[in-house]
Parts: structure tokens; sequence; C-alpha cells
């Protein structure tokens, strides 16, 4: 018995030296903007896609997460300035991959939403364009080559809103002030609860193969190349083991969710 007692002792002296000895994961500012079914307040708090996504890597990889709400325009400045660390559910560009790493998990189409008011003349890029109506966007918000591509003709034209967060963007649309947005799907509840949804056309004018991809944006200055690593593996195994589609459907149904999470 007192053999076995000094080789348990031992052995949980080892133990903890090794734990002792392993790098502690850390704390990680996040920003987090409200963007539909990704990230939406309830009753009972803040709820959404990037927040489960978040805490379920914070379950996997033992760190912990600081998260922040904030405009994406301040979020993508801390970012670049290197004073935040990450961010959810951001388009990797040539520009943001100077001072970040990307983790995709996410991908999706834009869609354009025109007002039901908006005549069938002016229901195609081109007809739209030819016309007098307004198109608004969420400030530093990137789309898909085709819509960026019309948004240039028409920011020319002096016809593109730019409002600070989505709610306000959807609030442009409900008084009037534009005819059109640019959305994708996870933006569809925010449109049914505004009482949107039955009153605009859902239109496809991307190329078919476009498709965005989004995910973490990690601040290369604020989290190592080995901790963006490990997220990115326990991103991998989310998608492997299905938490990652289970995820998706809780917030949008699984027509959606299963075609989001297909890159």
């Amino acid at each position: 018995m007192a053999r076995f007692g000094l080789a348990a002792a031992l052995c949980s002296l080892a133990l903890g030296q090794a734990h002792a000895a392993a790098p502690a994961c850390g704390e990680f500012g996040v920003g987090y903007y409200e963007h539909g079914a990704l990230y939406y307040q309830t009753r009972n708090g803040w709820a959404g896609i990037d927040k489960d996504i978040i805490e379920e890597l914070s379950r996997r990889t033992g760190c912990q997460f600081r998260g922040q709400l904030e405009s994406t325009v301040r979020i993508q400045t801390g970012m670049e300035a290197g004073r935040l660390a990450m961010t959810v559910s951001s388009i990797p560009t040539p520009e943001r991959n100077q001072y970040a790493r990307s983790v995709v998990y996410m991908s999706s189409r834009h869609y354009a939403v025109l007002s039901k008011m908006v005549p069938p003349a002016a229901r195609t890029m081109d007809g739209f364009l030819a016309s007098d109506y307004k198109v608004g966007v969420v400030r530093n918000f990137h789309h898909s080559p085709t819509y960026e591509a019309w948004l240039a003709n028409l920011r020319i034209k002096g016809r593109v809103y730019e409002a600070a967060d989505m709610p306000a963007l959807v609030r442009l649309l409900k008084a009037g002030r534009v005819q059109a947005l640019v959305l994708l799907p996870t933006n569809w509840p925010l449109l049914k609860e505004a009482g949107l949804l039955e009153q605009v056309h859902l239109l496809d004018w991307a190329e078919p193969q476009e498709r965005i991809r989004a995910g973490l944006l990690l601040s290369r200055k604020l989290v190592p190349e080995e901790r963006a690593e490990q997220f990115q593996q326990a991103i991998l195994a989310m998608r492997n083991d299905g938490t990652l589609e289970a995820i998706f459907r809780r917030h949008l149904g699984p027509e959606l969710a299963h075609a989001m999470i297909g890159f």
C-alpha cells in the first residue's frame, strides 16, 4: 500500500508539473456586431450563431473570450490598430489579410432586397442603375464582386446610403429612404421581425459561382500563430462532428444551415 501511495503521489506530482508547464490560453477580446441571425438581441440577452461558435470555441480550447458590441467601423479600426484581438463573420480581403488571419466557418451568397414599390423595369442590376432609386449598405461591409462593382457605380451617382449597423439599415428601407439593400440570408429573420419580408423581392443577381466566405478574423499582433492554428483546428472539428451545422440550424433552420457550411 505504501509503495502504491508513493507511486500515486509521484504520478500526481508529474501531472501537476506537466499541467503547470502547459501555456495558459489567455483571454481575447471579441468584437460583435448586430447582424441578423449571426448576432441579435433577445429578451434574455444576446444570442446568435457567432455567439454560439465563440462559446463552443472556448469550451474546446480552454480560452476565454471577452465579447463587446461595436460598430463594424470601430471593430475594423481596432483590429487594424492592434487594439482588438478578433471579430466574427468577417469576409477576408487583401487589406484585412495584412493585419489579420482568417478562419472560415460559413459561406453564402449576397442577394438584392428590393421594395415591391420598385417597378419591374428597375428589378435588374442595369434597370436599377438606370433609375433614381437608392440602395443601403452597412458601412465597412464587403460584398461579392458583382455587387461591389454595381455599388461602385451607384456611389458615383450618390445613390448609396451607408448605415452604422444592420438594424439602422433595415430602418432606412422601412422608412422608404432607400429602395434596396444587399444582404445575406442570415438577415431574413431581421426583415421578418421588421414586417418587411412580405414587402420585398429577394433577387439573386450575383454570378452563379460567387459565394462569400466568412469567419473569425484574428489579429496578427494579438493572437499568436499557434493559437490561430488551434482555433482553425477547433472550427474544423466542429464542422466534421456536426456541431457547426447544429448551431446554424438552431438559428436558421435546416435548409439554410446546410447551405451555409458547404464551403
